[in-house]
């Protein structure tokens, strides 16, 4: 369930945001935001969040961890969180 939250996450960052997040590791791609997004942008802005968010997507992928509730809503809610302002911040 993390691993499709965060692919939704990068397909949505793609197509809005124009970087091909889903070809990035998650250190490859926050450097991306660090170097090349505004402090404005909305990626700019969340690049804690989502950093974490991926990290720990990361540790369930490649690290075979377990999450437990509260992880996957934490997760869930960052990412949730991220598009809900993006778009509200698109549409201002």
């Amino acid at each position: 369930y993390a691993e499709k939250i965060t692919d939704i996450l990068r397909i949505y960052i793609a197509n809005e945001f124009g970087i091909m997040a889903t070809r990035q590791t998650t250190h490859e791609f926050l450097h991306q935001i660090q170097a090349s997004q505004a402090e404005d942008s909305p990626l700019y802005a969340h690049r804690e969040h989502l950093g974490t968010c991926l990290e720990q997507v990361d540790l369930i992928k490649f690290a075979r961890f377990t999450p437990d509730q509260n992880t996957i809503t934490t997760i869930e809610s960052a990412v949730t969180s991220f598009i809900n302002e993006s778009r509200q911040k698109e549409e201002d």
